[in-house]
């Protein structure tokens, strides 16, 4: 074969290897087309799957930043939705008495809202926001009309924590329902525990201003002005103080007799006599005195109509080594108790507790003699 048919034969070869690389070029172009729809696909589930990722890496803390933005920016419907999602992503957090607490004040539905507030008594009873959770379902059943319910619950904030606004308003309120059944001696009972426990509160004032009202409509005078002189002995800077003023001169404008009694009469003068004293015989039998009985010094607590907080007050007074004791007394209508603490050495000895009852529970002790 001659150098000539070599050379056309080699060219041919190497065409057909050209067009066989073609096709197998074309080939493969055509099947990485045909799969690009699928790669796409699962590069954006890939992304996705990144993204919830992310979002479940989240901390308890930022999370739960993100619904309260949501509140703040007045987004209550969003801020539903990602409380929710927050509890259901930590379901032992940190921060769950929080987050009940503000979505039952976020939500529309008033059963919702009950039901976070009894959560956090259930499951967070010394939490901070306890007495307020408390009080807001004493609330609900007294707008429900549920007021056995309400009372109920009212003492139970009290009772609990009487240290707190809330327990001071649930006695307040408890001492207001009892003037709405027309069992005014409980309310004078709530009443007076209010002050002792709460002497800066001005709500005292309130509470004898309405006492007052309830008795002047009543008829009974004389229980309406000792109220209104309670409210100018204690709270004299209070509204209600101008009120009590007017309503005692008007007592005195329409009471001839107490006008009369209120003006200051001139004594005669009298001569001065010095009486004369006669000596007794030497010999004269002496009377025998009786030894008078020793008195001893105690605190009186408060008075109240309610067993249940009384006990609450003795238990917790006991804890601190107070010694305590109750003298109960019984009417027609009701029984009352007494809660005292003592007996104590001397007079400085009392009043040094009851300093202490004052800064340590806000307790308004009444010295006594027993």
């Amino acid at each position: 074969m001659g150098g000539a048919d070599r050379g056309r034969e080699e060219g041919t070869l190497l065409i057909l290897k050209m067009q066989k690389a073609k096709c197998k070029i074309k080939k493969w172009g055509r099947l990485c087309f045909s799969f690009f729809p699928a790669r796409v696909f699962i590069i954006a589930l890939s992304l996705l799957l990144l993204g919830t990722s992310l979002l479940w890496a989240l901390t308890e803390e930022e999370e739960y930043n993100i619904a309260w933005q949501y509140c703040q920016a007045g987004k209550y419907p969003q801020a539903v939705e990602a409380y929710q999602k927050f509890l259901k992503h930590h379901t032992r957090g940190q921060l769950l008495a929080e987050a009940h607490f503000t979505l039952a004040r976020i939500e529309n539905s008033g059963t919702n809202a009950f039901a976070h507030y009894q959560f956090i008594m259930d499951n967070y009873p010394a939490h901070t926001l306890a007495p307020q959770a408390a009080f807001a379902t004493a609330q609900y059943c007294q707008n429900a009309g549920a007021f056995p319910e309400a009372r109920a619950r009212y003492l139970f904030t009290y009772s609990h924590y009487a240290q707190t606004p809330p327990g001071s308003e649930s006695l307040y309120r408890l001492a207001l329902m009892a003037m709405a059944v027309d069992s005014l001696s409980q309310a004078a009972s709530y009443a007076q525990a209010f002050v002792q426990q709460y002497p800066q509160n001005f709500r005292g004032a309130a509470v004898f201003r309405a006492l007052a009202d309830c008795w002047r409509l009543k008829g009974d005078t004389a229980q309406a002005n000792s109220r209104w002189r309670q409210i100018l002995d204690l709270y004299p800077e209070s509204y209600e103080a101008g009120e009590a003023r007017e309503q005692l001169l008007s007592g005195i404008d329409d009471d001839p007799e107490a006008q009369e009694d209120s003006v200051p009469r001139s004594l005669p003068e009298t001569e001065t006599r010095v009486p004369e004293v006669k000596s007794q015989p030497a010999n004269a039998a002496q009377p025998k005195l009786k030894p008078e009985p020793v008195k001893r010094y105690y605190l009186q607590i408060g008075v109240y109509r309610e067993k249940a907080v009384m006990a609450d007050w003795k238990k917790r007074l006991e804890k601190q080594d107070h010694s305590c004791r109750i003298d109960s007394s019984e009417s027609r209508h009701d029984r009352s108790y007494r809660l005292y603490t003592g007996p104590y050495s001397g007079k400085a000895e009392a009043m040094q507790t009851s300093q202490k009852l004052l800064s340590v529970y806000g307790i308004k002790a009444l010295l006594v003699q027993k």
